[in-house]
């Protein structure tokens, strides 16, 4: 049976092969949702190793927080956009999750970081959660916590 619908699915990909969200091009057998390509040249901010970065900056004087980060410069138009509208628009919270474990891997380097106690998703408004049904947030900060190994609090 295995290889039956091992066949299927190989056939299905001729006509129907799974491209990546941010480039289209046909990913392969291991890639999910993004190519490599597009994984390794995404924009790093490097935000990780610096407590007083343009992001933690946005906190000052509004609510009390630790440390703050990005990942990548967002540029609206640019072809990460569509991975966080796949996210946030699309439901696709599974790639919220591996979105989340490659920022944790990253932000795993900085010491920063290593020494948090644990990771808060940026709420979501009612209005918005209702909407969606989810907070795309939440998800990429699940794949924060278990790459960093710190309890998610939301």
């Amino acid at each position: 049976m295995d290889s039956l619908s091992q066949m299927l699915r190989d056939f299905a990909e001729l006509f129907f092969p799974e491209l990546c969200i941010t480039c289209d091009d046909r990913l392969v057998s291991q890639e999910k949702y993004v190519c490599m390509k597009c994984w390794f040249d995404l924009p790093v901010t490097r935000f990780g190793d610096d407590e007083y970065n343009r992001v933690a900056q946005l906190f000052w004087g509004r609510v009390q927080v630790e440390h703050a980060a990005s990942w990548f410069h967002y540029r609206k138009g640019s072809r990460y956009q569509e991975l966080i509208h796949s996210i946030k628009y699309k439901g696709l919270k599974e790639l919220g999750l591996l979105a989340g474990r490659k920022f944790g891997e990253s932000l795993a380097e900085s010491a920063v970081f290593n020494s948090a106690d644990m990771i808060v998703p940026v709420p979501l408004h009612r209005r918005k959660l209702r909407k969606r049904g989810f907070n795309q947030s939440e998800w990429i900060a699940r794949g924060i916590s278990e790459a960093l190994e710190k309890p998610l609090s939301t």
